[in-house]
């Protein structure tokens, strides 16, 4: 079994049915936004290099960005969130 990492997208694309696009290619992969263009995924480092390659098709690169972050689980832990914390650290995921 792959090991697991949890990684923050964040994009900031113009065209609203791209953004959409994007959107729903993060929630189907269980993806948790924790803001209208960031989340927080829990995937395979291999998954991630495919999706971000599929965020890219939908880029305009003269406009639009994406970035994929991924996350330890110490800087995990040391995060704070207000008004509420999303919940604890999945024992599933690793430190990168």
């Amino acid at each position: 079994m792959p090991q697991i990492n949890l990684y923050l997208i964040a994009y900031d694309i113009s065209a609203d049915r791209d953004r959409s696009k994007c959107s729903a290619l993060l929630e189907d992969l269980g993806g948790r936004r924790i803001n209208k263009s960031v989340f927080e995924v829990l995937m395979p480092a291999a998954d991630a290099e495919d999706l971000m390659l599929q965020l890219s098709e939908l880029l305009d690169p003269t406009s639009d960005s994406v970035a994929c972050y991924p996350v330890c689980h110490a800087c995990y832990g040391r995060a704070w969130w207000w008004p509420e914390a999303p919940g604890p650290w999945p024992d599933a995921v690793r430190s990168v």
